[in-house]
Parts: C-alpha cells; sequence; structure tokens
C-alpha cells in the first residue's frame, strides 16, 4: 500500500503498529522534502544536514504518538528539524568566532614575536 493510497493519519496508524512497508512509504514520501528544509538551512552542508534530519526524525518517531491526526504531517516534521539546525548553526557560529578568535591571537602572537626579535637584535631567547 503506497502513500498515495493512505491517508497521512493512516501511515501514522500503520507507522505507530511497526509496518515496514509503511516506513518505506514515509521515507519516499518525506525523507527527500525534509532533507531538502534542512540543507537550505544549514547552507548546503549535506554531512550537517543528514546528522540533523536524522536526530530529528528519531525524535519525531518517538513522539509519534503525539502527531494528531488531520494536520499536515510534513510541518509536524520541519518543527522537529527546526530546533536541530538551530543548535547546529549556533555551534557553528562558537566555532567559527573560537577559529576566528585563534587567527587572531594567532596574528598577535607572530607580530609581537617580531617585534621582541627586533628590539633584541634579531634573536628570540
Amino acid at each position: 500500500m503506497g502513500l498515495a493510497s493512505r491517508s497521512e493519519a493512516e501511515l501514522v496508524v500503520a507507522l505507530l503498529r511497526g509496518d515496514k512497508a509503511a516506513f518505506g512509504d514515509f521515507y519516499d514520501a518525506y525523507f527527500p522534502r525534509l532533507f531538502q528544509f534542512v540543507i537550505r538551512r544549514v547552507s548546503g552542508d549535506q554531512r550537517a544536514a543528514a546528522l540533523i534530519l536524522r536526530n530529528s526524525l528519531c525524535r519525531a518517531m518517538r513522539d509519534l504518538a503525539a502527531y494528531r491526526a488531520g494536520d499536515p504531517l510534513f510541518p509536524w516534521l520541519c518543527e522537529y528539524c527546526r530546533p536541530e539546525i538551530v543548535r547546529y548553526l549556533r555551534s557553528s557560529a562558537s566555532r567559527d568566532e573560537r577559529i576566528r578568535k585563534d587567527s587572531e591571537t594567532s596574528a598577535s602572537m607572530a607580530v609581537a614575536l617580531r617585534v621582541l626579535a627586533s628590539c633584541r637584535g634579531g634573536r628570540i631567547h
């Protein structure tokens, strides 16, 4: 039974029952769209998008019983992706800031060493 022949609510019920065919239908219908949703928000980083999507879908599957029949499933799934995307972007910004500061420190140290060397006749002790 493909996704076209069942509603999203029926798909969710089948997923909750552990129906493997339903999982295949779910994956085929939602994974590509969700991947595009995530990858656009992480500057095309495929590795980050895959990790974010894996974490998000694991959380969504654990909470699947909370899905309300009749609500569109795709936006519900996107709500699980958003916190993971934010977490990734914050950690990336933090990492980028540390790299920038390290670069500035390294550049400052290089200047200080050149100044020190010139003060000591070109020798650093």
